[in-house]
């Protein structure tokens, strides 16, 4: 689909001149230049037209990079049920760290607002497997994550309610994983890279609750950390 021309002098809201120092937070200047505006609630971000449009931007360029590598996109729902995580083990872990986002539904069904999509994924996935000859599954998507952050910081960086890019793959064994994990770090150099990014570079990461390993971080250095 084509962009429809966006003309400054329809922006809504109009860019303002910015005031204050220039260290001032990111999250300033995003709302500065009427991409974002901040919300009562603290980590919470409404995405104004200009910014959906960069959003937009943004997703179809990741989404483009794990396709290109032969990852297929699908958008698992982010309501998950309790049972679900459950099985994991993750629910009790995830309430553990205060991170989880809960509700109940009138029937009285516990259900979670999904951090990540792991437990979605395999379910799906396990469904529709019918032998290892089906393997490797290699998964991408960009949905809505929800964190029940402590301290959210950073304006977009460490939100409770945020969109991520993301892919899962699953493999027959330890070396088509291998391949895999070569698969993903690929995308997602070229995913950062597509967006203008220069000097990304990787390096070892915890996994936490998330990843047993090996993990790798995709880093770009810049003034503010």
């Amino acid at each position: 689909m084509t962009d429809v021309p966006l003309y400054a002098s329809t922006l809504w809201p109009p860019v303002r001149p910015r005031t204050g120092e220039a260290s001032a937070s990111t999250i300033d200047l995003l709302q500065t230049l009427g991409l974002v505006a901040r919300t009562d609630a603290t980590g919470v971000h409404t995405l104004l037209p200009l910014g959906v449009r960069v959003h937009e931007r943004l997703s179809a360029i990741a989404r483009r990079a794990f396709e290109e590598r032969g990852a297929l996109t699908f958008t698992p729902p982010t309501l998950q049920s309790r049972r679900l995580w459950q099985e994991t083990g993750r629910w009790d872990a995830y309430r553990r760290e205060g991170a989880l986002l809960t509700v109940r539904s009138s029937g009285g069904e516990e259900m979670c607002l999904a951090p990540t999509s792991e437990e979605i994924a395999a379910a799906t996935v396990r469904d529709h497997l019918r032998s290892f000859r089906d393997l490797p599954v290699r998964l991408s998507l960009t949905t809505t994550k929800f964190r029940d952050e402590i301290s959210p910081r950073g304006g977009l960086m460490r939100g409770r309610e945020f969109t991520m890019a993301d892919a899962y793959t699953f493999d027959a064994g330890p070396d088509a994983m291998r391949a895999s994990v070569a698969f993903l770090n690929d995308a997602c150099t070229a995913a950062l890279s597509g967006m203008g990014l220069t000097g990304v570079f990787q390096a070892p990461a915890d996994g936490g609750s998330i990843s047993a390993g090996p993990s790798t971080e995709h880093l770009v250095l810049a003034d503010s950390g």
